[in-house]
Order: C-alpha cells, then sequence, then structure tokens
C-alpha cells in the first residue's frame, strides 16, 4: 500500500534516522538504489545522499527530510503487517536495521512505497 505514514516525535525521528543512514553507503552497494555521494550533516553541511536507482539508471537526492518521511512510511508498512520479509522486533533498536531495510527506508523515501524486492 501506498503512503501510510507512522507518527513519532520529530526530533527523534531525525537523530535516529541520520544514524541508520551512517553506514548505508558501504552496506547497501547490492541493493536497487545505491549511494553514490553522501554527507551525513553537521553544522555546517545539511544531510544529504545521492542515490541511483540501478533498476532505471535515475539519479535522486534524499534529505534528513525525505528520509524521515521514508522511515514513518516504512514503519507504517511494517506495522501493517506489509514487508514481512525484513525481521524487525523492536523498532526502537538502530542495530535491527539492516542494509535490506534501509534499501526499503531509501525507497520509500523516494518512490513513497517499496516498489523493489
Amino acid at each position: 500500500m501506498k503512503n501510510k505514514e507512522f507518527t513519532i516525535p520529530m526530533k527523534f525521528t531525525e537523530e535516529f534516522v541520520r544514524r541508520l543512514f551512517e553506514g548505508y553507503p558501504e552496506a547497501g552497494q547490492g541493493c536497487a538504489v545505491q549511494c553514490v555521494d553522501w554527507c551525513y550533516g553537521d553544522k555546517d553541511k545539511p544531510f544529504k545522499m545521492d542515490f541511483i536507482d540501478t533498476e532505471e539508471s535515475k539519479p535522486y537526492r534524499l534529505t534528513l527530510d525525505k528520509a524521515v518521511k521514508g522511515f514513518k512510511i516504512f514503519i507504517g508498512l511494517k506495522m501493517s503487517g506489509e514487508l514481512a520479509g525484513i525481521e524487525i522486533t523492536d523498532y526502537h533498536d538502530g542495530g535491527e536495521y539492516d542494509c535490506v531495510a534501509l534499501d526499503a527506508i531509501t525507497q520509500c523515501a523516494i518512490f513513497g512505497e517499496v516498489i523493489y524486492g
């Protein structure tokens, strides 16, 4: 289903999502959308991640706002019983989100849903 979004406090979400994506550029090289450039953000530079859709060869940029929106859509899909193949039992534990989960979050951020895999 498209555009389901889970509600969680924004401050928690931004920091949590930023930390989730810190290992994704290297870990997600075999995924449907691959990160080709990134900045995790600091006081001088905003968070941004540039991706290539490997199926369509199209570029996409993820800002922190888009990543948070994708995370909320992903959680909504998981909690409604979709994406059963992605094992997460504690949504607050960043260690449970592997590259497959981050690929799905990225797809939710870019496309509004998981379209690959």
